[in-house]
């Protein structure tokens, strides 16, 4: 009970977060018609992965991945843009890296540094994990899937379908557990 009402504070944190940014993204829309089509495009996770690092490293050399996420997932595990979180520990502070399918790539400050602390190291990419999820009954819809990176005893990947938190451990792509959304 405790870890949902934890899970559910650190996920409103980011969504807020999330929300300022995509709000001041200069990324493209993409309309409803447009995005079914585009189901199983978008890219994985780790496909712009050196990129948001590269962008990050320009903001504080200490910049460390500490989150991934996005509000786009398709069925598959791909986005059309991908939330990249870096702590930099020598300043105290966070910032978010968006980069989309096109290589476009937006830094912006993020509002809180207490949200994701530990760096999240090697991880599965975001279509196995889904794949994992899909396959121990994550109800996968045409668009709009959230789909979050973040380590706190380890690097979890966690997605949410109408009803339930599936956690998939990011290392070794193996589905952990799943959880309702109370």
């Amino acid at each position: 009970m405790q870890r949902n009402f934890t899970t559910r504070c650190e996920m409103s944190v980011v969504a807020l977060a999330l929300a300022a940014a995509l709000a001041a993204s200069p990324f493209d829309v993409v309309d409803a018609k447009d995005r079914s089509k585009r189901s199983a495009q978008g890219i994985p996770a780790k496909e712009k992965l050196a990129v948001a690092t590269n962008e990050a490293q320009k903001w504080q050399k200490d910049a460390m991945l500490v989150g991934v996420e996005t509000r786009t997932a398709t069925p598959v595990g791909r986005a059309f843009s991908w939330i990249y979180l870096f702590n930099s520990a020598g300043i105290k502070e966070q910032t978010i890296v968006m980069v989309d399918d096109k290589g476009k790539v937006s830094r912006l400050p993020s509002p809180s540094f207490n949200v994701y602390r530990n760096a999240v190291g090697e991880f599965v990419d975001s279509e196995q994990a889904m794949a994992e999820a899909v396959k121990n009954g994550f109800k996968s819809h045409d668009f709009g899937m959230i789909m979050g990176l973040k380590k706190d005893q380890r690097a979890e990947w966690q997605m949410l379908d109408k009803s339930f938190f599936y956690y998939v451990d990011a290392g070794t792509g193996k589905f952990l557990r799943k959880e309702k959304n109370d």
